[in-house]
């Protein structure tokens, strides 16, 4: 009986071996031998952890991407470029400061209006030579001029180029003036007002291509003026203002109107050469017109006896006018609203903009960009350029917004013109690039930073703030290491010139998982996909793929999603940050855009832990960015009690450099060397191929056999998958963690207990010996974005932690150093040798494709896999995926 019992135990152990080795057909003959090795690590009597549920995100399957990934690495992380691209990536960008003096010239330049799909720009200068690329020599007479424009999207380019005097090339022009130009839509046409010998200004026409002047007005009494030309869209029609006299009127009559005429200089058909279209009343003049993109509308501003003005629009074919824009502040002031333009923003809507010396103030009475008017300037009377609708007039309801906020002073006041009776200062005739640049010019009396304007230069201003606030420098952190409890200050400084910070806030990470937290919580958060295709012969199973790391809230140290993972479904909130206060580099004269240092000082848990240290940055347009990973900092004493020092050098990644490649959360970016994506599990543990979801879904039922410390639940006598280091490994890999962005770079003292010990060892029975050295420590480096991020102090490719390694590595100290991009960083790409690479860590650059194979994920090993070009079933380097024979994550 006992013998029969002992038969069928055998057959079921057999039975189980075979069903294991069924269900594990693509496992590769060393891996059989590397299981059976002897001592192996097992622990019967421990469980593997479920990971909560609330940290893990279930995500529908999406079709495999097949291929590789180009990812267009240009050199080594640098904060200043990456800024620098971040602006340039974003379809309306922002310079460092609003505005920019583009002429930059003691000249005096004015009357500015883009052409050429904003690729040009017309004005009237003073200026009688060009010099080292600028306007030079102001002179007595102004002509109109012509310079390039960049495309834009270069915040550091600040001045017109390549200029060129378009007008004074004849004997009546080159003695006079030339000023307000206006260019028709294809730019061929140009038209301006002339000033004549007697003081009386003309307007001229000008074929750009053949340079045909045709003089539609010819007044010489010095008294008749004739200003302001607008040209309709085709460029055979034009409006401009003149104060002439209509037949039967006394001078008492003279005031401005509107009129129309050809730009071939011949009659209209009732044989008029000029046709009126506004008749204002006595003490009105109707100034400055602008004929809308469409042809269908005319703006011009309308003067009152009072001084004031307003906008007015005209159907240049029914006559009909409607007052546009009607403000009046809670003094009963009304304002000047002069020189309206036409522009469009990008929704399409077409809007209007004009100068004004309305003000928008805020609760300190500081002028405010992007606001609605307050007040009129009615004591020092400064200009500034706002925009309104051209949809919804103001009495019904629209409202206009500042789009600068002038410095001039009266004194600055000049005249807008040669010959003009009145002086203005503040931002004046402004023309519209909205579309094309994100930009409005005008010009204004402000001075520039370097003291070299004119009376007028002409200026750029952003139309809107569309990229938010910079973080100038990584956060200071003091101090980096403390006790539980301990307060922890973070300072950080911020740089926004245009709206402004609205604010800047931090969130606090825990990175632990369950293995390493000091109460045994999972605080690591996965992507759940729940069917991942592996390996070549279409095994389907769950894969859990790491993506951050639990936030803790800052008053009750409650566990929370991470705000910046709120796009990729998570429930992070703005309310689990902390907010920073603005610290004033000046007390006395604080900058009203908050720019400068934030400071912060927030009380650690009671449990020790790592902490990662997110920036939250806003400005006052809505413009958001976070700085995720950034910095860190620790309570939790460092303890070498294990043989394994593994060094996580900002393997948590950072979302905020994603700008290189895809989308995130794209399956491109899923396997295209995403710098955001966290891997620090992939040297730890991973909860993939672990109870509940050991279980292929492909072939169904079968489950997932690894070769771990800890028991199978499913399978007799089987192990679940291994974990890289930690307590669920084939011989116990318990390991230590120094997290490089928590801590202070890694000293030689910590290093010293991961070295070699020498032990005297008898030689023979007569009291012979030898000293034996005993290397059972090693250090793991895991460097997985080296010179990607944006990383501080203790990173590999910190000089001062090389010769720290070199040192270690000199005393017979073991190390690995894993990485992606660890030859490329070190040697820029192969561009310099590096002593470090090459004598220290004994490898040397080859190349770098930057790309990534995206599947298979290997289905023996469950990690993300770096392919070096099929190396497998490559004849020339047989048992390259051997690792008893090469290594298949090489140095690279």
């Amino acid at each position: 009986m006992v013998k029969r019992w002992w038969l069928i135990l055998t057959a079921l152990i057999i039975g189980t071996v075979a069903f294991g080795q069924q269900n594990n057909t693509n496992q590769r003959p060393w891996e059989e031998v590397y299981r059976n090795r002897p001592n192996r690590h097992t622990l019967p009597n421990q469980r593997p952890r479920t990971i909560p549920r609330q940290n893990y995100k279930e995500v529908p399957s999406i079709s495999p991407f097949e291929g590789n990934l180009q990812w267009p690495k240009n050199g080594l992380f640098d904060p200043r470029r990456f800024h620098q691209q971040r602006q340039n990536s974003t379809p309306r960008t922002r310079a460092p400061r609003w505005d920019r003096d583009l002429t930059n010239a003691p000249t005096d330049e004015l009357h500015p209006i883009y052409a050429s799909r904003a690729t040009r720009m017309f004005f009237a200068s003073n200026a009688t030579a060009v010099v080292d690329g600028r306007l030079a020599n102001p002179g007595q007479f102004y002509h109109i001029w012509r310079g390039d424009l960049d495309d834009g999207s270069n915040p550091d380019l600040g001045q017109l180029t390549n200029y060129v005097r378009i007008t004074g090339d004849t004997p009546d022009e080159q003695f006079s003036s030339q000023i307000q130009p206006s260019v028709n839509q294809n730019g061929h046409i140009l038209a301006y007002a002339s000033r004549s010998a007697a003081g009386s200004y003309n307007i001229v026409i000008r074929n750009l291509t053949t340079n045909q002047r045709v003089l539609l007005t010819t007044d010489n009494d010095g008294v008749t003026q004739n200003l302001h030309p607008t040209l309709s869209p085709g460029g055979n029609l034009v409006v401009f203002s003149s104060n002439r006299l209509e037949a039967g009127e006394t001078p008492a009559d003279r005031r401005f109107r509107l009129y129309m005429a050809r730009t071939d200089g011949r009659p209209f058909d009732d044989g008029r050469f000029f046709r009126r279209i506004t008749f204002p009343d006595a003490g009105q003049n109707d100034i400055e017109p602008a004929w809308a993109p469409a042809g269908d509308q005319v703006a011009f501003a309308r003067t009152f006896p009072d001084g004031s003005s307003y906008i007015f629009f005209i159907n240049p074919q029914t006559l009909n006018i409607v007052q546009w824009t009607n403000f009046v502040d809670n003094d009963g002031d009304r304002p000047k609203d002069r020189q309206p333009a036409w522009g469009q923003l990008p929704s399409g809507q077409p809007v209007i903009l004009f100068a004004s010396n309305r003000k928008s103030l805020d609760n300190q009475r500081r002028h405010q960009r992007l606001a609605p008017a307050t007040d009129v300037d009615t004591t020092n009377r400064v200009f500034d350029i706002y925009q309104i609708s051209a949809v919804l007039s103001e009495e019904l309801g629209s409202v206009a917004i500042s789009m600068t906020a002038d410095p001039s002073t009266p004194a600055l006041a000049r005249p807008n013109y040669p010959g003009d009776p009145e002086t203005f200062t503040g931002a004046q005739y402004p023309t519209s690039a909205i579309i094309e640049r994100n930009r409005i010019a005008y010009q204004s009396t402000r001075l520039n930073e370097e003291q070299n304007q004119g009376p007028h230069d002409i200026w750029e201003t952003f139309a809107s703030d569309t990229i938010a606030p910079t973080m100038e420098i990584l956060p200071v952190v003091q101090p980096k290491e403390m006790f539980p409890g301990d307060e922890v200050t973070i300072r950080v400084r911020v740089v926004d010139f245009q709206s402004g910070v609205q604010f800047v806030r931090v969130q606090f990470k825990d990175p632990d998982s369950a293995e390493q937290d000091a109460e045994g919580l999972e605080h690591k958060i996965y992507l759940f996909r729940p069917q991942e295709v592996v390996d070549d012969g279409g095994v389907v199973i769950p894969v859990f793929i790491e993506i951050g790391q639990q936030a803790i809230h800052p008053e009750t140290y409650e566990y929370k999603d991470p705000y910046v993972l709120a796009l990729l479904g998570f429930s992070g909130n703005l309310d689990d940050t902390l907010a920073l206060r603005y610290v004033p580099d000046d007390p006395n004269n604080p900058d009203p855009t908050q720019s400068g240092w934030w400071e912060v000082t927030w009380r650690t848990p009671d449990v020790e832990s790592d902490f990662y240290l997110d920036v939250i940055v806003r400005d006052n347009a809505g413009n958001e960015f976070v700085y995720d990973n950034i910095s860190g900092f620790t309570t939790k004493r460092f303890v070498g009690a294990n043989k394994i020092l593994l060094v996580s050098d900002y393997a948590a990644g950072q979302m905020f450099v994603q700008n290189r490649i895809g989308a995130i959360g794209s399956p491109d970016s899923a396997g295209g060397r995403p710098t955001w994506l966290p891997v620090e599990s992939y040297w730890t543990d991973n909860p993939t191929g672990k109870p509940p979801y050991d279980i292929a879904v492909v072939p169904p039922g079968a489950p997932i056999i690894g070769d771990g410390a800890i028991p199978s639940p499913t399978v007799p006598l089987e192990t679940i998958r291994s974990d890289t280091l930690g307590g669920n490994t084939t011989y116990g890999n318990l390991y230590d963690i120094w997290r490089v962005q928590c801590r202070n770079p890694l000293p030689p003292s910590v290093l010293a207990g991961y070295l070699p010990r020498y032990e005297q060892e008898p030689t023979d029975l007569r009291g012979g010996s030898r000293t034996k050295l005993h290397a059972e420590r090693i250090v793991v480096w895991a460097s997985p974005y080296t010179g990607d991020l944006w990383a501080g102090p203790g990173h590999l490719l910190d000089p001062e932690m090389q010769t720290t390694l070199r040192n270690f590595l000199a005393a017979a100290g073991r190390l690995v150093v894993s990485g992606q991009d660890v030859a490329w960083a070190l040697t820029l790409a192969g561009g310099t040798a590096n002593q470090f690479l090459q004598q220290i860590l004994q490898a040397q650059y080859d190349f770098d494709t930057a790309e990534d194979v995206v599947l298979p994920i290997p289905y023996a090993r469950l990690r993300h896999q770096l392919d070096a070009e099929n190396l497998e079933f490559n004849p020339d380097r047989p048992g390259a995926l051997n690792p008893n024979v090469f290594d298949p994550n090489p140095i690279a």
